[in-house]
């Protein structure tokens, strides 16, 4: 069974601004299509940052970005001020952390990762990223072993350490935030 909006909603209704997370969960990894009758899932667990009661998705995401960005030396300081969000494709509803997809509906928990681990499992046994690599696209295998925890903003031309999640409600076993838990 998997976790609903409205538990989502209720976990985080008396919630106004952030708050820390831990959350489970498990997704199936896209393989090549030569590689499709292999069946790779990852499991993890993630420290996220949570929200609700914010308005403007600039005051969370952007924010967070050009702190990161500045960081980095490497940054132009203009193109860090400058940075532009592109569209998304969902939606935040009233609890921000809980996003719609713009066209299916679909619920999805948005969250600002600041630590996960995860494993991975190939047909049900544990594999290391090595292994689970060999099973992916070339660029999915790079993206993968890139342990740098830099993301690089083409559109923007800016580098930083901001990660975001959305993940499907589906495939999250438990969230623990604010003194309790849901599963």
């Amino acid at each position: 069974m998997a976790i609903s909006s409205n538990q989502v909603t209720s976990l985080l209704s008396s919630l106004k601004g952030t708050t820390f997370a831990k959350i489970e969960y498990s997704t199936v990894v896209a393989t090549s299509a030569a590689n499709k009758a292999i069946k790779i899932v990852k499991h993890s667990t993630a420290n996220v940052q949570l929200f609700n009661g914010i308005k403007d998705y600039k005051a969370v995401y952007l924010a967070a970005v050009k702190r990161s960005a500045a960081k980095i030396e490497s940054n132009d300081n203009a193109n860090v001020e400058s940075f532009e969000l592109t569209p998304t494709w969902y939606d935040h509803t009233e609890c921000f952390s809980l996003v719609n997809h713009n066209k299916t509906g679909a619920a999805y928990l948005f969250a600002i990762y600041n630590k996960a681990d995860s494993y991975y499992e190939i047909d049900g046994v544990k594999a290391s990223k090595q292994a689970v690599a060999a099973y992916l696209t070339p660029s999915a295998a790079k993206a993968l072993l890139d342990d740098s925890g830099i993301t690089y903003n083409v559109k923007n031309d800016v580098s930083h350490t901001v990660i975001v999640r959305t993940v499907s409600l589906d495939n999250i076993h438990s969230i623990k935030a604010m003194g309790d838990t849901i599963a």
